[in-house]
Parts: structure tokens; sequence; C-alpha cells
């Protein structure tokens, strides 16, 4: 197994390459994303019990986990989008922008100068309703849990039928991946190594096979269809589903292998570089033509990762860093923290 770190850092890589060529694997990792934090949430929730301070604690530790890194990178954009050097126009009234980032939740309808921000919206809007839903869904018999979730997934696919975008910061569109990973949670599944890696296979065979065939082609790579089609976006909801499901034994044992000091720093590079690649993917989409060969955009997507990388590092080192080690000290006395606190 690898360890769950370097596992989402791999999955921040995948949204760096769906935004750096022409491929759709983005919805896919935000699905996996999605499971991850289901599954973490469900272990770490408040009890109800705790009462109205309890939650109200709890919300201030997930905000305070997103939000430093969220402001510090839409700051970047901001500026960037001022300067002229992004194509996004800044907002016309800034001051009441920057007051709907603050809570997270909401941002993305206020206008997005980094479009991946629809996924901290629905993060943030899982995050305030955790603590009630998944009192609820626990409550529910095994059965009556899965047939929940099931109904989710029915909706989200309903939903993606009807032409709804896919990056529409809605949590009911995303749910199904939450409760999934609440799911693997509740239940204690725990596959063994060589079907974890056996489903992996399975993802990357589907993958592959839907590369290869003339009909589902479209679904994985741009080839002047966009995601605002009705059918393709259905399509590419299924495609992304169902690559996510077929990769649960190896989420559910990935989820519990033990991480070292190394794979948990992996793990804290995954959200910075998830939210700050988009700021030199606007510069390197200046420069790359796809009709010129292959070793010319090769060098530019070189660059691009590496400045991607290099900027997650030092946005780590002087933002998130020591924000977790003052919200550690306020949550836990300063005592470590597992590395499911590190999911995004």
């Amino acid at each position: 197994m690898i360890g769950p770190g370097l596992f989402r850092l791999l999955m921040a890589m995948v949204v760096v390459l769906h935004h750096s060529a022409p491929l759709r694997l983005g919805a896919w990792a935000v699905s996996v994303f999605f499971v991850i934090s289901g599954f973490w949430i469900s272990a770490k929730s408040v009890s109800l019990q705790a009462g109205i301070p309890g939650l109200c604690r709890f919300w201030a530790e997930r905000w305070w986990r997103l939000c430093p890194v969220f402001l510090f990178c839409s700051l970047l954009a901001w500026a960037m989008a001022l300067s002229g050097w992004s194509p996004a126009s800044p907002p016309a009234d800034p001051a009441g922008w920057w007051l709907r980032q603050l809570p997270v939740v909401g941002s993305a309808s206020a206008g997005r100068l980094l479009p991946v921000v629809w996924t901290l919206d629905v993060e943030m809007q899982f995050y305030l309703v955790a603590p009630f839903l998944l009192a609820a869904w626990h409550r529910l018999p095994g059965w009556g849990a899965v047939l929940a979730v099931a109904g989710c997934f029915g909706w989200s696919a309903s939903r993606a039928a009807s032409g709804i975008p896919l990056d529409t910061p809605r949590l009911d569109l995303q749910l199904a991946f939450f409760l999934t990973g609440a799911g693997l949670q509740r239940f204690g599944w725990e596959p063994s190594p060589r079907q974890a890696w056996v489903a992996a296979g399975a993802c990357v065979l589907f993958f592959v096979a839907a590369a290869a065939l003339p009909g589902t082609r479209e679904l994985l790579w741009r080839r002047g269809a966009t995601a605002t089609d009705g059918n393709l976006a259905a399509g590419v909801w299924w495609f992304s589903a169902c690559g996510c499901l077929l990769l649960l034994p190896f989420l559910a044992a990935n989820l519990r292998y033990a991480s070292d000091g190394r794979d948990r720093w992996f793990g804290q590079l995954a959200y910075p570089l998830f939210l700050f690649h988009w700021l030199p993917r606007e510069l390197y989409y200046r420069w790359v033509d796809w009709e010129q060969p292959w070793w010319h955009n090769g060098i530019l997507f070189t660059g691009n990762v590496i400045v991607a990388m290099s900027g997650a590092v030092a946005i780590w080192w002087l933002i998130d860093r020591p924000s977790e080690m003052a919200r550690r000290r306020w949550m836990h006395g300063g005592t470590r923290v597992g590395t499911g606190e590190e999911s995004r």
C-alpha cells in the first residue's frame, strides 16, 4: 500500500493534470476527495450531545482548516486579476466579494477567481450539516444506510442528466460521495492489500478502456466538446462515479494505512497544491499550443508543474504550517494530529 498522504497528493496532481492538458479526470479526483472527507468527518464528527459549544467548536476547527490557505490563494488570484496576468475580471465590489469569501461557504457563488473553490464551498456545506446528517444516517439500519446512499447517487445522476454543470456548488449533488466515505468508516471494511491493488488495477483498466473506445473517448479527452453539454455532463458524471466506486476497496485499505512523518507531509502539500496550481496554469495557457510538437508542450507542462509544486511547498511552509500548529494547540493542546486531520 501507499500512504494516505501520498495518495491525496497524487489526487491533487490529477487535478493539476486535468487543468493542464486535454484530460477529464478532475471530476473523478474531486469525487475521491469527497469520499476521503466523508470518511474522516464521520470518524471525528462531534456528537450532538456536545451541545451548541461543541458544535461551534467543530465548525470553527473545520473552517480554520480551510480558510488561511484559501484566503491567501484568493489574494494571489485577486492580485493577478487586477494586474491583468489572469483573464479573470476582478470583482466589481471588492469589499462585498471578500466578505463572501471569508466564511468559505457561499464563496463560489460570489464569483470565482479560483474556479476550484466550488469544492471548498461544498466541503464547508458538508461540515455545517455533518453533525446532524451523520447522526440521522447512523441511526438507520445497515440496509437503510446503503439505500440512502444509493438514493443520493440516483439524485446526482438525474441532476447531471438534466444538464446541471458538474462544478455547481451544491451539496446535494455531491452528498453520495461524502456518505460513501462515511459508509467505509461506519462498516469498518478492511480489504486485503491484494484486493486493494486489484481494485486499483481495475480502475486503471477502466480509464484505459474508456480512452481506447471511440464511444467513450470524449469522456476522458477534451476534443472540441465541452462539459456544459447536457449529455456530456451526464456521461462525465457516470464516468467519474464509476471510477470512484471501482477504487473503493483501495480507498478503504489506504485510509487505514498508518502514516509516517513523510507521508503526512505529502498529505499536507495536497491542499496548497490543489488551490495554488490554478495560478501558474493561467500563465501556462498563454503559451501552450496543442498544435505544436509534443516536446514544446512537454517543456511548458513540466515548468507549470514545477512552479505549481514549488508554490505549494512555499504556501505550506509560510501559511499552512503555522496555521495548523496554532489550530492544533487550540484543539488538541499541542499534541500530534493524525493523518485524517490533514484531509483537505
